[in-house]
């Protein structure tokens, strides 16, 4: 079963997730400092010092991480209250060198959406918001998390919009 977990919380270390991924990464021939350079130098320190309304997120399914994010709550101009936004999504190698499925990633992607959803409902969560900002990596993912967005506002009234590379949902 995935969780969406917070890094840097017990069980859950920045040498659990790079060991992970560098068994991975070999798999394919592969080095994981190549492979993940962007990610460490923003990512690392989150998982070793997480903040209060910023860290480091990924799904996890008991022995593998399958996407590591970045989320952070804080007040931007021109919302009413803090907006938690999602940045540096960096999916397993697994998924990005071919060897998953198009039906697996979408999965992921559901599962880290809902993961981030939940984070924002819950009131006595540091990333409490009613506006949640995900930057998307492809033109392929505003129209997945768009889709996640429609879903959503099933549940509650969503307005969704997309500005560049950010998809906005915002609970009405």
């Amino acid at each position: 079963m995935m969780e969406f977990v917070k890094l840097g919380s017990t069980g859950h270390t920045w040498t659990d997730f790079a060991s992970n991924w560098r068994a991975i990464c070999e798999e394919y021939d592969d080095d994981f400092d190549d492979y993940a350079w962007g990610i460490i130098s923003v990512l690392k320190p989150l998982c070793e010092k997480p903040e209060r309304q910023a860290a480091a997120f990924a799904v996890f399914d008991g022995s593998e991480y399958h996407s590591i994010c970045q989320l952070n709550c804080k007040p931007i101009k021109g919302h009413n209250g803090p907006v938690l936004r999602m940045r540096h999504l960096t999916i397993n190698p697994h998924y990005d060198l071919g060897c998953r499925e198009v039906a697996d990633y979408a999965k992921l992607m559901i599962k880290t959406v809902i993961g981030i959803w939940r984070l924002s409902e819950a009131e006595s969560s540091d990333f409490f918001a009613d506006t949640i900002k995900f930057h998307m990596k492809s033109p392929a993912d505003r129209v997945l998390f768009h889709a996640m967005g429609e879903m959503l506002g099933g549940v509650r009234k969503i307005k969704t919009t997309t500005h560049g590379g950010w998809l906005e949902l915002t609970k009405t």
